[in-house]
């Protein structure tokens, strides 16, 4: 099933998503995301979400959301551009109120527990999380670097191959 583009994400029901067994799929411009008018030199493009939801025994709702997209970042290194890959998926138990959450002991290591009163806000969710997995400090590799200590333009020599080419004179 595809996103309707008229769809309000902050209102999203989950009861029906349940309810159809579907996976919701949808791409948010980044140009919407005014959240990451730091963290890019870009935000032409877009990133594709998934979401699915499933009861389980005890009833509670369980989410499978999904994030793609490239994002272009500079590299703390080199200060160029570099592209960073976001192929993300996380499971988030839902809870209606804070009295349903889970004791610290029985927590899973791989699923977070939100609470969720009413609708669901999926463009805050996809945003948060986006934010979470982008790199504070994005690097190249460093064979792909072109910063100065990395071989690139205006590479200074070290002051010990200065001094080793004194030795050797």
């Amino acid at each position: 099933m595809s996103i309707n583009p008229q769809l309000d994400l902050d209102q999203f029901d989950l009861e029906k998503l349940i309810r159809t067994a579907d996976v919701v799929r949808g791409v948010m411009p980044l140009a919407d995301i005014a959240e990451l008018a730091d963290r890019v030199v870009s935000r032409v493009g877009g990133v594709g979400w998934s979401l699915s939801a499933r009861r389980d025994q005890q009833d509670r709702i369980h989410l499978r959301i999904g994030l793609d997209a490239v994002l272009d970042v500079q590299c703390q290194r080199c200060l160029g551009p570099m592209q960073h890959a976001v192929d993300h998926q996380w499971s988030l138990l839902v809870v209606r109120d804070e009295s349903a959450l889970p004791e610290l002991e029985d927590e899973q290591d791989d699923v977070d527990t939100i609470v969720v009163p009413g609708m669901l806000d999926v463009g805050r969710l996809v945003i948060e999380e986006l934010l979470l997995v982008l790199p504070m400090m994005p690097r190249h590799e460093t064979q792909d670097c072109h910063g100065p200590e990395h071989g690139g333009e205006g590479r200074k020599p070290s002051p010990f191959a200065v001094l080793q080419s004194l030795r050797k004179a």
